[in-house]
């Protein structure tokens, strides 16, 4: 949260009263905080007791004392000057966020929402929004939340089929062959639309239960053999002890094509999350699912097991940028005695979020996956080795606290030492999501 400090420090000093102040202390700390010298301007006001329930010194030193971290004295200096100028909202949202920083989560919502209701510029509005959702947060632990939210859209799918690009490829052992339509390159244009929710409740101490489940559908306007959805329920428990978070899950995901069950996992994973320090973490995690695959492609039933290791590291700064590195090693061993269809994959992804204003987030995202298939093919007598890289962008504008919309790239390609399973894919869609929170 330091990055809002920073720029609810920058919204106060830009919407100051213009007056004209008197050549006094109070105009110094001012002078202060807008260097950015806030141990000194605390410093100097902590050399002048003398001023303690002057309203303007209490303004400033108010300010100054909560950015230098000494909160009690800051949140007791801002109600003084409250009690003379309680509809002084500049000072009331500072008060709120000391409150926060606090844990007073009551009180701060409380603040928050009272400057909330008296529409204050979208900058402000769109700050104390995510507040309000960080208390939300961390009120999980003690009370039960729930998020819920609904989503639609468009797009267009460069290949829906993952198809080839060309009908002529060649083979090994078997040469020059024709694919059919079904198996090239095909795009179109897509509906989009998903909905989902999330309960937490605690249940002890540091102690809380989760249940989620979300669904996605994406109709395509001619290609609708390509149909999909994609259903999701999972739930678990976390456990916070200190600097560690533990949390264990069992899931569920049906995935259909067009009108038909096409495949269903279900799996258990357990990770265990490392506060390093305030802007670093380590996430270890282990998981292990069955894939039911149905009707003439149940030879490839499968049970999977997978290890995973990540990193993520807040930076400071104005665009609050957020890096996340991963990598993961699972193995798919195939149930049908199908050496061809097992494999192991590894591989890795990056991302970094950021923040350019308190209304836009940007996200970039790479992932690298290579599949390494346990027995040769029966008909080309190759053992086949998949290298899978993604890249994918998305732009998110906040309209309010409840409404966003996102625009999304992805791009996708796959080579393969089998010419049968390389393609290229290029997404694009426009997202409207409405949360309920």
């Amino acid at each position: 949260m330091r990055a809002l400090r920073e720029f609810i420090v920058g919204i106060f000093l830009v919407f100051l009263p213009a007056v004209a102040w008197p050549a006094s202390v109070a105009e110094d700390l001012k002078n202060l905080i807008e260097q950015g010298k806030l141990t000194e301007a605390y410093q100097l006001g902590q050399s002048h007791p003398d001023l303690l329930g002057d309203p303007d010194f209490d303004f400033f030193y108010g300010l100054a004392a909560v950015e230098s971290g000494r909160l009690g004295e800051g949140v007791l200096a801002l109600e003084r000057y409250l009690l003379n100028f309680p509809e002084n909202d500049r000072a009331r949202l500072e008060l709120a966020r000391a409150y926060f920083l606090l844990g007073e989560d009551a009180r701060a919502r409380d603040e928050f929402v009272s400057i909330r209701e008296k529409n204050p510029p979208q900058q402000i509005l769109l700050t104390i929004d995510r507040y309000l959702d960080a208390i939300r947060i961390r009120q999980g632990r003690y009370e039960t939340t729930s998020r819920f939210y609904l989503e639609g859209g468009f797009g267009r799918d460069s290949n829906v089929n993952s198809g080839v690009a060309s009908s002529s490829i060649n083979l090994p052992t078997l040469g020059n062959v024709f694919v059919s339509s079904t198996g090239t390159r095909l795009s179109d244009k897509f509906l989009h639309l998903a909905a989902g929710g999330l309960i937490t409740k605690p249940v002890a101490p540091g102690v809380s239960v989760f249940f989620s489940g979300d669904a996605t559908l994406k109709n395509y306007q001619s290609e609708t053999a390509f149909n999909q959805t994609m259903a999701n329920l999972s739930g678990g428990g976390t456990w916070v002890m200190e600097e560690n978070i533990y949390r264990a899950a069992l899931s569920f995901n049906r995935a259909i094509i067009e009108n038909d069950n096409f495949r269903d996992v279900t799996g258990i994973s357990a990770d265990w999350i490392r506060q390093l320090n305030k802007q670093q973490s380590v996430t270890t995690s282990i998981s292990y699912a069955l894939l039911d695959y149905q009707g003439s492609n149940s030879v490839r039933n499968a049970d999977v097991t997978g290890l995973g290791l990540g990193f993520r590291q807040m930076f400071a700064g104005s665009w609050q940028p957020v890096m996340t590195v991963s990598g993961n090693y699972a193995q798919e061993r195939n149930q049908e005695n199908r050496g061809d269809l097992g494999r192991d994959l590894y591989g890795g992804n990056a991302q970094i979020n950021f923040s350019p204003a308190a209304e836009w987030g940007i996200n970039l995202g790479y992932t690298l996956s290579k599949s390494r298939y346990g027995g040769a093919d029966p008909l080309m007598s190759v053992t086949r080795a998949d290298d899978y890289q993604s890249f994918d962008v998305a732009l998110i504008r906040l309209i309010d606290r409840n409404w966003s919309v996102r625009a999304e790239v992805l791009k996708i390609k796959n080579t393969s030492n089998i010419a049968l399973y390389e393609f290229t894919k290029d997404v694009f869609a426009i997202k409207l999501r409405h949360e309920w929170k």
